[in-house]
């Protein structure tokens, strides 16, 4: 069970892309109210980008009139996010594999491979008006 110790940011936002420039800014500055090793801050803001950046270009489809929910938070095990969409949802098993060989030259689809590889625990799940991704980053 993680055991909550802050929340470090819950804000909903537009499906804009500029926003994705501002994060590991953001993120940087919290690291003072849960501090976690240099590796393990950057896979969080390669996760959190990879994460919000997938919200935004596949499931609000770039349409700014729908928004973005981002929650993070510092538990006992590490920093657990949560990224929603207004998307129609997708169930990740379905996504091809990139290593595949017939897949290495493709332009996409490494999204969700780095979240799994990068993340501790990740769960994606379709909720009433979207889609929720929830995973945690290790911080040590």
């Amino acid at each position: 069970m993680n055991q909550r110790e802050s929340v470090l940011i819950d804000e909903t936002f537009q499906s804009d892309r500029r926003r994705l420039s501002s994060l590991p800014r953001d993120l940087e500055n919290l690291r003072s109210k849960c501090p976690m090793g240099d590796e393990n801050f950057h896979n969080l803001v390669i996760v959190l980008t990879e994460a919000v950046a997938n919200a935004i270009n596949h499931g609000n489809r770039r349409d700014e009139s729908k928004r973005v929910r981002l929650f993070v938070e510092c538990v006992s095990e590490g920093i657990r996010c949560v990224v929603e969409d207004e998307g129609e949802g997708f169930d990740p098993d379905e996504i091809a594999d990139p290593v595949a060989p017939e897949n290495l030259l493709s332009e996409g689809g490494r999204g969700m491979f780095i979240i799994r590889a990068l993340t501790k625990e990740l769960h994606v799940e379709k909720i009433e008006g979207g889609t929720r991704v929830e995973f945690v980053c290790a911080r040590s």
